[in-house]
């Protein structure tokens, strides 16, 4: 008993010390993620109440831990000082650990009218109290407690992983009080407050502009890829960082009513842990329950109690319910810090098993801003004067096209020194304004022709080719004649080829699909190496495409971004968004790539492969544990230490294989 007892020591202090290993990891993993100096987000954006079950189901694991281990001691000074009595006094504690189990046992009986795992529990539990294995009881306590805080670390820190996507907002806000700037806690931010935010400050809060000008990069919540200019009257997002200026803004909403805060919410509510991979563990768990008890109620007349018990003992249940979880979030974890946001951890899942990935064009394989290509001026004008007149008619706009415009200006080093006097748009087509005394007439060619401006014959035949290949013209006229057109194309991600090059390389089919002309989508099915496309296709008619995939024995992922891209979002068997989307894409997506770049859906199938190999790996780690068990049982007739040795045994192999993915992402990226 001396030789067991040093064992089962020696295995308790190895899986403590495992587990303040692992907690010193993940502790450096979100270390590392929180290098940049960042501060605690107050109670107000984001609900504690998540947090208040995390600390609560710690306390009461470390409570369990506690007394399971002090029990672990007393039953070893019993044994080893040959005092049964301290043996006796343990029990009230183990009745007091093992009391949850035979409730589970009682709710699956009577209510549920089932046998599952809580049965088997309580069975084993019973059995092992009445043979007076009391150390293997406390010690399978805190075993327990051990495994249940490293899933508990594991879900928090992915929890936190997805909320930490966005910026954390400043403990301190400068409000401006009668006209003195006072600093404040951020708590104390109400609405109605005037707050005064400077250039590399974060905005605390969602308000609108009442004075001061700035330049705000507010990517994180909209994808727009360029800073975006604020001026009086218009609106700003908390979590978004100002760049340049000084803007006092008054308060529309604060604290868990931001943009910011609702979205925070919104992935820390899609941190979902009971996903079906986890399931799936449980349910083999749960089936396992009836016939290893049955199994272990036949041994008992034939080879006593304590052959029966070790029977019961043998992992094929247990370890699927613990080492499912722990993988599945360890994946989890790598998918965030990769800058995928897997909002439903069936996705993973899914991944695995789909043959066709489609492609929305505009958006999703093109990028959003356009490029200028070409300026083709006329009536004695110079590029540079066409391309200052639409600078300046378009500097206060914030659409792809002015953008790329402004954007064209500054790698010219052309600057826009006069904005607009005046403006005035044109029903829908473009704008007139008024810039040092002329008349800029900026917009379509029906605008301009609706305007009574003559259209060179040279130009309408540009317009004719250019609408071909769906290219954008921008026309701009001055004082009443055609200064010059702006060609604008839309550029394909620079990833675009690459990735669709390597999902063809995983065995996977690529289509196309686009609301563009054929000659239009066949150039970009071209430059991107897709053989399959579907043209002139109306948003409606996506999804009827992505079901006749699937009638046809296809599964299928789509990947979209915007509105017209919902259903068929919604219809496919895995569906893919980029942040920046429009909100009901990402809404509707179950995966959004948070970095806005393609590369990450060859990545995003990899790691599903390799979740499915660790998950059939960990079903190896249960398995032949418990075929040594029961062989051993029948063949050498070992009791209840041994069967107890092999489930740890078989509990640790798998642990470790659930954690090694995590453990060898950290290796390879610290």
């Amino acid at each position: 008993m001396i030789i067991e007892t040093i064992i089962l020591c020696s295995l308790l202090y190895a899986g403590e010390k495992a587990y303040k290993k692992t907690k010193k990891k993940t502790d450096k993993i979100i270390a590392a993620d929180n290098k940049k100096v960042r501060k605690d987000q107050p109670a107000e954006i984001f609900s504690d109440t998540d947090n208040q079950e995390f600390r609560e189901a710690d306390r009461k694991l470390n409570r369990s831990l506690t007394i399971s281990s002090g029990l672990a001691v007393m039953n070893i000074s019993g044994y080893m000082l040959s005092a049964p009595v301290l043996n006796v006094l343990s029990i009230p504690g183990l009745l007091w650990l093992l009391f949850p189990s035979f409730k589970n046992a009682y709710k699956e009986l009577a209510e549920k009218r089932k046998v599952g795992l809580g049965v088997l529990d309580a069975v084993i539990s019973a059995a092992l109290l009445l043979m007076r294995y009391f150390l293997l009881l406390s010690f399978f306590s805190a075993m327990m407690c051990v495994i249940r805080k490293l899933l508990l670390r594991i879900q928090d820190t992915h929890r936190n992983d997805l909320i930490n996507i966005f910026r954390e907002i400043p403990e301190n806000v400068w409000v401006d009080k009668n006209g003195i700037e006072v600093s404040v806690p951020f708590e104390q931010l109400k609405e109605g407050d005037i707050f005064i935010v400077s250039a590399g400050e974060v905005v605390p809060a969602d308000g609108t502009v009442i004075s001061g000008t700035g330049t705000i990069d507010q990517h994180i919540l909209t994808g727009e890829s360029r800073p975006a200019e604020k001026y009086a009257g218009e609106q700003v997002f908390a979590s978004t960082m100002q760049i340049s200026g000084r803007l006092f803004v008054k308060v529309e909403k604060a604290g868990n009513q931001t943009v910011a805060a609702r979205i925070g919410k919104i992935l820390s509510n899609t941190a979902d842990y009971k996903t079906s991979l986890q399931t799936k563990g449980e349910m083999i768990a749960e089936k396992g329950a009836l016939p290893l008890l049955g199994l272990g109620a036949l041994t008992l007349p034939f080879m006593g109690p304590a052959s029966a018990t070790a029977v019961l003992l043998s992992p094929f249940c247990y370890n699927m319910r613990i080492i499912s979880p722990i993988s599945i979030l360890n994946f989890l974890q790598i998918t965030s810090r990769e800058g995928i946001l897997v909002k439903d951890g069936r996705a993973l899942e899914s991944l695995k098993d789909i043959d066709t990935v489609i492609f929305d064009k505009t958006g999703t394989l093109t990028e959003e801003q356009p490029r200028v290509s070409m300026i083709h001026p006329c009536n004695s004008y110079t590029q540079d004067e066409i391309l200052i007149w639409a600078a300046a008619a378009e500097c206060k706009q914030t659409h792809p096209v002015a953008r790329a415009v402004r954007h064209e200006a500054e790698l010219r080093r052309i600057e826009v020194t006069a904005p607009p006097d005046n403006t005035t748009f044109k029903s829908g087509y473009g704008l007139e304004v008024l810039i040092n005394g002329r008349r800029i007439l900026l917009g379509s060619e029906r605008f301009i022709k609706e305007e009574g401006i003559a259209v060179p014959p040279e130009i309408e035949d540009l317009q004719t080719y250019c609408s071909a290949y769906a290219y954008l013209l921008i026309y701009v006229a001055v004082d009443g004649d055609l200064g010059g057109v702006i060609e604008l194309h839309a550029d394909i991600r620079p990833d675009a080829a690459d990735v669709i090059a390597d999902l063809r390389q995983l065995g996977l089919n690529v289509y196309i699909v686009s609301g563009d002309k054929e000659t239009v989508t066949q150039v970009t099915a071209r430059e991107t190496g897709v053989e399959n496309f579907f043209a002139e296709v109306l948003p409606e008619d996506k999804a009827k495409i992505v079901k006749n995939l699937q009638q046809s024995g296809k599964k299928v992922c789509f990947v979209g971004d915007g509105i017209n891209d919902a259903v068929a979002l919604k219809q496919s068997d895995v569906s893919v968004s980029l942040r920046g989307a429009a909100t009901v894409a990402t809404d509707t997506a179950q995966i959004i790539l948070m970095d806005q770049s393609l590369r990450r859906i060859p990545q995003l199938f990899e790691l599903a492969r390799k979740l499915d190999c660790n998950m059939k790996n960990n079903l190896l780690a249960s398995v032949i544990p418990g075929i040594i068990c029961i062989s051993g049982v029948y063949i050498l007739h070992i009791g209840v230490v041994a069967g107890e040795i092999l489930f740890y045994m078989g509990l640790g192999g798998g642990i470790a294989n659930a954690m090694r993915p995590l453990i060898e992402y950290q290796q390879k990226n610290s």
